[in-house]
């Protein structure tokens, strides 16, 4: 899945994720969406605004809207 900053993203359910797609973050911690800030390409992984943490594409449920460009 190809992300970008501006793409609003809605994670799936954090029961329904394997370890993988959690990259190691609690249950409490993990937000349900969130707007991309920052994709690091190389490695599959995003950040959204207001979290400290990068997230796996592959925990992405579907992108609610995209920035077009």
């Amino acid at each position: 899945m190809k992300l970008k900053a501006g793409d609003v993203v809605e994670f799936k359910k954090y029961e329904d994720m394997a370890e993988d797609e959690r990259t190691k973050i609690g249950k409490y911690y993990f937000p349900s969406s969130g707007t991309v800030t920052k994709v690091l390409n190389n490695y599959n992984f995003f950040h959204i605004e207001e979290s400290p943490y990068s997230f796996s594409t592959k925990s992405v449920a579907r992108v609610v809207s995209s920035k077009k460009g």
